[in-house]
């Protein structure tokens, strides 16, 4: 169930739909949404392999994501989130910069190596397509008009940053009690 939570506050559904270009909203957020899960699914399935490879326990890796995963979702709670990219719309919008650099950051990808070292790819798949699913959904509400819906869209995407410093402080204390 946590790998569901966590994964949901790395994908950020609030944060990419602010960053959703005019046209094509749809179509850029089922390719982001594309390529995070993606990559969740292969960071999980190589987890294990790439743990064995740097001979790193899954313990201390876990340490290492937590501390990442926390300073990401810090730095998320304290900036605001993005604007649509002008002249980017479409699919395009989706890669750069939906995908990149929004959605594909280095927490999103060591959180899903970290989850699968643990818990399989299995729950890290369910969780990915629950916040990909997420994402998708995001791009079906309408644009903000005002203000006042500008600022509740904002406050979202802090709101899940800040479960993301959770889940970064969850895993680095599970890694400590587990050394």
């Amino acid at each position: 169930m946590r790998q569901i939570v966590f994964l949901l506050a790395a994908f950020n559904p609030a944060r990419l739909a602010a960053a959703l270009p005019a046209s094509g909203r749809r179509t850029a957020a089922a390719v982001a949404a594309a390529f995070g899960l993606g990559a969740v699914i292969v960071a999980a399935a190589l987890s294990e392999p790439l743990l064995d490879a740097i001979d790193v326990s899954a313990s201390t890796f876990r340490i290492a994501a937590g501390v990442v995963v926390a300073m990401g979702g810090l730095v998320r709670v304290a900036d605001a989130p993005p604007r649509p990219e002008p002249g980017i719309g479409g699919w395009r919008a989706g890669i750069v910069p939906l995908a990149f650099p929004l959605l594909l950051a280095p927490d999103l990808v060591l959180l899903a190596i970290s989850l699968g070292a643990d818990e399989g790819v299995a729950p890290v798949a369910v969780g990915g397509a629950i916040g990909a699913a997420a994402v998708v959904a995001a791009a079906w509400v309408p644009r903000p008009l005002g203000p006042r819906a500008r600022f509740a869209g904002a406050g979202a995407a802090r709101m899940l940053a800040a479960v993301l410093v959770v889940a970064g402080v969850a895993l680095a204390v599970d890694g400590v009690q587990d050394l």
